[in-house]
């Protein structure tokens, strides 16, 4: 599906919105040394921005590069995920129909395919869903991965702020 998508991509690209726009001039100007939040005035979470800075610095200013590492996000989401219902046998049956859905939910829509904050920031909160069915499924409660649960957190709302309302879980 990967190298389908990526001879799609370089066939007919998906037009560039002015969200994915805006997140690659915010790179090209934190890498030209401008300061987030002081000289430019965005919304975007400061790990997302330090993200975008880096992609900037390797790649540049390529749709098709934030496409593709957009892709690769979502592939290990996706197989993480399944892998974390595999090992802890969350259905009866072992299936690779949860990443298949997992996989059609993310292709609703071409926004939810392009490397975008919230996408960085679920990676981190799938990790800590990860973290917390291990907590739960084998009733140990160790510290190690209370604190993971904790990180992951936090990581996740700063790439997006938004989910710092995730904190509950």
């Amino acid at each position: 599906m990967l190298v389908l998508t990526v001879i799609f991509l370089i066939w007919d690209p998906f037009p560039l919105t002015t969200l994915q726009l805006s997140w690659m001039v915010l790179g090209e100007r934190l890498g030209q040394g401008y300061f987030l939040y002081q000289d430019i005035i965005d919304n975007t979470g400061p790990l997302s921005a330090g993200f975008f800075t880096i992609v900037d610095f390797i790649i540049g200013r390529s749709p098709l590069a934030y496409e593709l590492i957009g892709r690769i996000f979502i592939l290990f989401q996706i197989i993480y995920w399944n892998t974390i219902l595999i090992k802890y046998r969350v259905f009866d049956e072992n299936t690779y129909l949860p990443a298949m859905i997992m996989a059609a939910l993310f292709h609703f829509s071409f926004d939810m395919l392009s490397l975008n904050p919230a996408m960085l920031g679920s990676t981190f909160l799938i990790l800590a869903l990860g973290q917390l069915f291990s907590q739960t499924v084998l009733q140990k409660e160790t510290s190690e991965s209370t604190l993971l649960i904790g990180i992951y957190g936090g990581l996740a709302a700063g790439f997006h702020p938004s989910y710092i309302f995730s904190y509950p879980i």
